[in-house]
């Protein structure tokens, strides 16, 4: 509970990649309204044309300049990100709609 409660008040959430490209970080993020700060080479995203709206992708070997990244994300920008990022996992990742997704994949 002490997790899910400190993702909903971050505005950021750094999500490295884990034993594969991926974290699912990047969706507990999501689903709280943090931005995930994804940092993966390899990584590839469905809907990819659509994270730059609500994720930052920095490069494994970027890691030392993260905090200058962030910084030039001003506070509303942050706002509009999570709120868009809260409406894709709602719409994408949730529960209630993730099945959809895959049968219309499957298709």
């Amino acid at each position: 509970d002490k997790y899910i409660e400190f993702l909903g008040r971050s505005k950021f959430t750094l999500c490295p990649r884990g034993t594969g490209c991926s974290s699912l970080r990047i969706y507990e993020s999501l689903c709280m309204g943090s931005i995930a700060v994804i940092i993966s080479d390899d990584l590839k995203l469905p809907y990819s044309e659509e994270w730059n709206n609500f994720s930052v992708r920095i490069d494994e070997s970027d890691i030392s300049n993260i905090e200058d990244v962030l910084s030039i994300y001003s506070d509303q920008r942050i706002i509009k990100m999570s709120e868009i990022g809260k409406r894709f996992w709602s719409d994408y990742c949730s529960d209630d709609n993730l099945y959809k997704i895959i049968i219309n994949t499957l298709k």
